[in-house]
């Protein structure tokens, strides 16, 4: 029975023990019980995070055992020795606090945990210090126009006028009387899933819907330039304000609704925006309609603060990003216009990061690695659209590499899936057979002699028009 008791009481004793070596979350002071917050971690945003949205931003963090209240502390320096802010959080566990004081700098913060029971108070500070950057949407230095380092070989002409004849003329004419004209009032729903876009019940919509408006601006416009035709120059007069009427205030000219802006699964959201970025900036080219021009930086802000580093997947049209990372050419096409640097910024993510994702097409590796478009991780034809961005970056940089990758993979393109009737494709993706009797898509096509089209202008080389005839 002895034996019992002096086990039990070792056994009393060292849960005592155990108990008080656990004090660092609940403290005995002068025989009083006082709660002391416990050790806890800060959430989000993850450190050295650059903040790059114009919206006040949330932190959040860890609960601390034995907390009642929380202090925010923003410090001017990694030590912490320079406090610039206290904000109080009463019990909660996340605070907003308004960005506009910190635009273009870096600061640190951390939280700071009470408990006070009424007998006296505990505090206790996070386990770490975060970084945390904001993007500077106020600088005032305006941008400057960029100057190409290398210029096209061929220029297109200005001021010219062409005369049509014979069968192509009449195609025109057709396409002019049939398609241009009559679309706006025929096919109303391409601006109008813009227009009621958070309507109730939603629309069932193709991932691609947003696409439509853009693309039949951008032959349009150049259908235009071609022709001067009065009645088709008031038409599309008429579209564009219409499509800039469709815009929302932060940017956004899709289709969806507000909770499937850009990044919902299974949509080519970003690709439409692409799309709309192309017509519009060939409209201001030839009018230089400043809304057109403004509305495409709209967009292009819009993309600045949803993507980049430490954002969301633009592979969310569920195909690799093929078609949503397109986009980084109409950025770079858009800081040629603007000098805004933040357009070329995204790109250079967009090509040089985002390209290598997991599920995405590692273009520029793949083919300096001297692999053909087949062996790409992604290969359908909408990518040609992504592979313009490197004709473009080629351009403004002089870097070699996007010369030699881009003449590469036309090269490939022509030798492995140009069929002998001119088109490109099959099935709607790179087979490296010409003789594939997949169907040939005509967006295909388009898209394989947009990019033709600049390589030929790089070039100069008449092979290459040659193929575009």
């Amino acid at each position: 029975m002895k034996k019992v008791i002096v086990k039990f009481l070792a056994f009393v004793f060292m849960f005592h023990l155990t108990f008080d070596n656990k004090l660092s979350a609940g403290e005995k002071i002068e025989g009083s019980s006082i709660s002391v917050p416990g050790a806890f971690h800060l959430l989000l945003p993850s450190n050295g995070q650059v903040w790059r949205k114009r919206r006040d931003i949330t932190l959040r963090w860890e609960a601390a055992p034995g907390a009642d209240h929380y202090q925010v502390k923003l410090f001017k320096n990694e030590a912490g020795t320079e406090l610039l802010k206290t904000l109080d959080a009463d019990t909660a566990k996340t605070i907003e606090f308004q960005i506009n004081e910190y635009s273009g700098k870096q600061i640190w913060w951390t939280v700071t945990a009470s408990a006070n029971n009424g007998n006296g108070e505990k505090k206790q500070d996070a386990e770490e210090k975060r970084s945390l950057s904001f993007y500077n949407w106020n600088d005032p230095a305006p941008p400057v126009i960029p100057k190409m380092k290398v210029s096209l070989t061929l220029k297109p002409v200005t001021n010219v006028s062409y005369k049509l004849e014979g069968y192509l003329s009449k195609r025109i004419d057709k396409s002019i009387q049939h398609y241009f004209l009559e679309t706006p009032e025929a096919n109303p729903a391409m601006l109008q899933v813009m227009r009621d876009r958070d309507r109730l019940p939603a629309r069932n919509l193709v991932p691609w819907a947003g696409e439509f408006a853009g693309k039949y601006l951008t032959g349009a416009e150049l259908v235009w330039r071609l022709t001067n035709e009065p009645a088709l120059k008031q038409t599309i007069d008429t579209f564009v304000r219409d499509l800039i009427q469709c815009q929302d205030a932060d940017g956004y000219l899709g289709p969806f609704p507000e909770n499937m802006h850009l990044t919902a699964r299974n949509t080519w959201d970003v690709w439409g925006h692409y799309h709309c970025m192309l017509g519009l900036m060939l409209y201001y080219e030839d009018t230089h309609y400043e809304p057109a021009l403004k509305a495409c930086e709209k967009v292009g802000d819009l993309l600045f603060e949803t993507f980049g580093p430490g954002g969301p997947t633009m592979t969310c049209d569920s195909l690799g990003g093929q078609m949503n990372m397109a986009v980084s050419h109409g950025l770079l096409l858009l800081y040629e216009k603007t000098g805004v640097t933040r357009y070329l910024d995204l790109a250079n993510y967009i090509i040089n990061e985002a390209w290598n994702e997991p599920r995405a097409g590692k273009y520029l590796v793949s083919v300096l690695e001297g692999k053909s478009i087949v062996e790409f991780p992604r290969h359908r034809w909408e990518a040609i659209h992504d592979w313009q961005a490197l004709g473009e970056l080629y351009r403004l940089t002089g870097n070699n590499q996007y010369r030699t990758a881009v003449e590469k993979i036309y090269r490939y393109g022509v030798d492995g899936d140009r069929h002998n009737t001119g088109g490109i494709t099959a099935g709607e993706g790179f087979t490296g057979s010409p003789y594939h009797d997949g169907a040939i898509e005509t967006c295909c096509t388009v898209a394989w002699t947009a990019f033709s089209t600049d390589i030929l202008k790089i070039t100069g080389n008449s092979k290459v028009a040659d193929e575009i005839e």
